[in-house]
């Protein structure tokens, strides 16, 4: 015969009712607190066996016990609307890639760029496209609205621009820089070696 709250023999002796002679002699599967009538010392707010009275649930590195909810991740902001059918940066209103076309001056480079950014004045859309020449190319970059707030963050930092090559129509995307660094890059590019 076994006694169901200890696991041990029937019979078994104790200093309290239903108390685990393990708990009692520091035998196996003893707390280290010792256990005397199934209480966990230092511990009467009826928490979990090892908290201390008036600890939240959880352990004690802050997470949450058991079956608590988890706390809910930081809202991702919503994804951007799609661009509209035959706006698509970088395609033809058919759907297809851009064709390679050797721009014959700042006007027709500002043409070609059309293609690789919204269309302006398009909800998000730039308010302009900017045509920068230079001896190798034209550099093509979107103008934005001024933000509201000039002390905010920008809403989606980053983005990029292009440069169309006046020998072949090459488009190569820089980063968002002034005209003068986005250059220079381009430069070390499309030339890699040289400075």
């Amino acid at each position: 015969m076994t006694d169901s709250a200890s696991g041990g023999p029937g019979g078994a002796t104790g200093d309290t009712p239903g108390a685990s002679p393990q708990g009692n002699t520091g035998g196996p599967g003893a707390s280290p607190q010792g256990t005397t009538g199934g209480a966990t010392s230092g511990n009467t707010a009826g928490g979990q066996p090892g908290e201390a009275a008036g600890s939240p649930p959880g352990d004690t590195a802050g997470n949450p016990a058991a079956g608590s909810p988890p706390k809910a991740a930081p809202a991702q902001p919503p994804l951007p609307p799609p661009y509209p059918p035959g706006a698509v940066p970088g395609q033809q209103p058919s759907g297809g890639p851009v064709q390679q076309v050797v721009p014959t001056s700042a006007e027709h480079a500002r043409d070609i760029g059309r293609a690789y950014f919204p269309p302006v004045g398009s909800p998000d859309g730039p308010v302009s496209i900017l045509v920068h020449e230079f001896d190798e190319g034209y550099l093509v970059q979107a103008g934005w609205p001024a933000p509201e707030d000039p002390t905010a963050l920008p809403s989606s930092p980053g983005g990029a621009n292009i440069v169309i090559a006046k020998s072949d129509g090459e488009v190569t995307y820089v980063p968002n820089f002034p005209p003068e660094p986005a250059i220079e890059l381009y430069r070390r590019i499309r030339h890699p070696g040289t400075s």
